[in-house]
């Protein structure tokens, strides 16, 4: 303990006051250090709060839209099931499609043939097979577009309506979101991406999932992460700037304004000549202590 005291006690004075200012100010540095890593760390919660409030809206929009189509298409495919479609009953299936005009813009319905018996010009899927013992709709992908197959509630008949990525992609549009960001469309067996990040694929991103609901779909949202660069560093580490400039200028300000002075004039004191004028050096320092103490050594030298 002595020892280290000793060696502290033999330092410049210089360096005795930077060491001195900087322990006195390295605890706020770190206070406010870790204030700054904690404000970062709650704005990535944020930011990660509001992509997840923007998944679930996004979710019960999608789920919202396509459940009032799926109603649409299972009353289609029933009807068919227990009627022979004729014009008539083809033209009252694209008057209930007609109500849906936003969403759906191609659809087919199928009887006991393979050709469909009601469909809009230019689409002619091909009559898809029993997917699920249950009769459930199914969804499957296709390129860049999604099917949805609507058997009738005792078979025999189906609907199939085609979504393109742009459509599902303005139903599941979130209203909060802000930044960049993708969102995908799953199926158990397929992916489809609705909306693509502008300016390639997105790195350190963040992605939230979540079911739809219906047809066994998932939706996912991936946002680009802020990246951390100059100026979130500069944030970052900011209060250890602060902190060494601190003691920097203070020591620069003692070293400059009194060591070097008081330096001075010991040193011209050792060299003056007992009988001789004392003559003062020249000290360019504010303090007035030490300009009366060279002109005391003048008065008496």
């Amino acid at each position: 303990m002595w020892h280290w005291a000793d060696r502290f006690g033999r330092l410049p004075t210089g360096i005795k006051i930077f060491s001195v200012i900087s322990l006195a100010l390295l605890p706020l540095g770190l206070i406010a250090l870790f204030a700054s890593i904690a404000a970062t760390r709650t704005a990535d919660l944020q930011r990660s709060a509001n992509l997840r409030v923007a998944l679930t809206e996004g979710t019960r929009k999608l789920s919202a839209e396509l459940a009032a189509d799926v109603t649409a298409m299972r009353n289609a495919a029933d009807a068919t099931a227990v009627e022979t479609p004729t014009a008539e009953v083809c033209a009252r299936f694209s008057g209930i499609f007609a109500a849906h005009a936003q969403r759906i813009s191609q659809y087919a319905v199928f009887g006991i043939t393979n050709v469909p018996v009601c469909a809009t010009p230019g689409f002619a899927p091909p009559r898809p097979t029993p997917l699920d013992p249950d009769s459930r709709p199914v969804a499957v992908v296709s390129g860049d577009v999604l099917n949805v197959v609507v058997p009738a509630s005792r078979g025999g008949a189906f609907v199939v309506v085609r979504y393109p990525a742009a459509t599902l992609a303005r139903f599941s549009q979130p209203s909060i979101i802000t930044g960049p960001y993708a969102t995908t469309l799953a199926t158990e067996r397929a992916s489809l991406p609705l909306h693509k990040m502008a300016g390639g694929s997105l790195v350190g991103s963040e992605t939230v999932s979540s079911p739809v609901g219906l047809l066994g779909l998932a939706l996912s949202i991936s946002a680009a992460a802020v990246p951390f660069g100059t100026t979130g560093a500069l944030l970052t580490f900011l209060p250890l700037l602060m902190w060494a400039s601190a003691a920097l200028i203070g020591f620069v300000v003692v070293d400059r304004l009194l060591i070097r002075p008081l330096h001075s004039l010991r040193l011209a004191v050792a060299s003056h000549a007992p009988g001789t004028k004392f003559q003062v050096p020249a000290m360019r320092t504010p303090a007035r202590e030490i300009r009366e103490l060279g002109d005391a050594f003048a008065k008496f030298g």
